[in-house]
């Protein structure tokens, strides 16, 4: 789980300024909260397809499965503030609500029924809000590992995975001694080419980060519980 300790520096990093929507320093401090919430989902995700991972691998290595997607994870957080303003800010929160010159009831705060971006729109519409940065998040990730996806990774974690086999593999037929054990766990080539697709699939991917936001109503990954919309309220 997040630690609360790590959002409040962050609630604090982003103090808020008048705007007449969520605009500028306000789309900033809402996305950043939102890609930092989601540091600690993501990283248990790594981890458990990593753990995966480490079964294809000589002595079911975790550690080894871990370098390998490192640079996989790396660009993951280097894309993830991009990809959330876009799908948040304009894809679906845009613009201001006055019709006429005049907010609706409810705008800019605290509820808003009327789909644009101010802080209660937002709010009124929180759970789509939480579903949009939790699918971009997924699919962040599946873009980036996804055998179906001819622009991920993909290739580049087969390719370290078989290495690393395949190094393992001269080892043991140039003369060095290896433990029987560590030969019984060791995956043969096409064994990796067959399974590191599922591993990596995008079933599998929806099905650890769901979990780890607790199932289909995300109740984990909402964060109201460590102030998530006292923080958009406190935007004008």
């Amino acid at each position: 789980m997040m630690r609360l300790s790590s959002v409040l520096m962050i609630f604090s990093a982003c103090l808020p300024q008048l705007a007449m929507a969520c605009e500028g320093p306000c789309i900033v401090g809402v996305t950043e909260n939102l890609v930092s919430n989601f540091t600690a989902p993501v990283d248990a995700v790594f981890n458990s397809l990593a753990q995966e991972m480490s079964e294809l691998l000589p002595n079911h290595d975790t550690q080894a499965a871990l370098n390998i997607l490192q640079p996989v994870q790396k660009l993951y957080v280097n894309n993830s503030y991009d990809n959330m303003e876009r799908n948040i800010f304009p894809g679906f929160f845009h613009g201001k609500c006055q019709v006429n010159g005049v907010d609706p009831k409810g705008c800019p705060n605290p509820d808003c029924p009327v789909v644009c971006g101010t802080p209660g729109s937002i709010i009124h519409f929180y759970s789509t809000f939480i579903q949009i940065a939790f699918n971009t998040t997924e699919n962040s990730i599946i873009d980036l590992v996804s055998p179906s996806n001819s622009s991920s990774q993909y290739k580049k974690i087969e390719s370290a995975v078989l290495k690393a086999s395949s190094s393992q593999s001269k080892m043991s037929r140039f003369g060095t001694l290896l433990p029987l054990s560590l030969l019984s766990r060791q995956a043969s080539q096409s064994t990796i080419k067959a399974r590191l697709p599922t591993i990596l699939g995008q079933t599998n991917v929806q099905d650890k980060l769901s979990k780890q936001c607790g199932g289909a109503a995300l109740p984990n990954c909402n964060w109201i519980s460590v102030g998530m919309k006292q923080y958009v309220l406190s935007w004008p």
